[in-house]
């Protein structure tokens, strides 16, 4: 995204500062790339949560900070007892409403290829396939 941002002439500072920021970054491309960038991504991967581009860019965001170090999201339980819960949660049917971390896996994937092809367009080079 980053260098989605540098090829509207956002300034080195300006994308510095917002770090892994993922929303922050989106909010820096002009409106056309924003539209472009989340159609091209519903292009790829059909029906999902990118209706809300911004709410999944922020959950990204989050998880990029709080899985770094996971156990400081665990405070007080060892490495084992989070490690239970999580499999505790998958024994239950892994249902997302009591999720701590929800990924997105297949919106990450379009959003990916769909930075992807717009970078690549936009130096003259072919996209991924």
């Amino acid at each position: 995204m980053k260098l989605a941002c540098a090829q509207h002439h956002r300034s080195p500072g300006e994308i510095r500062n917002a770090s892994h920021k993922y929303d922050q970054l989106f909010a820096f491309l002009p409106e056309t790339a924003r539209l472009e960038l989340v159609q091209r991504a519903r292009e790829r991967v059909g029906q999902s949560a990118l209706e809300n581009a911004v709410k999944v860019l922020e959950v990204w965001t989050k998880n990029f900070v709080r899985l770094r170090y996971p156990y400081e999201s665990y405070p007080g339980l060892t490495q084992e007892q989070y490690e239970r819960l999580g499999e505790e949660w998958f024994e239950a049917g892994a249902p997302l409403e009591n999720a701590t971390f929800v990924y997105y896996p297949e919106e990450l994937f379009g959003f990916t290829h769909a930075l992807l092809e717009m970078t690549a367009d936009a130096s003259g080079q072919s996209g991924p396939a």
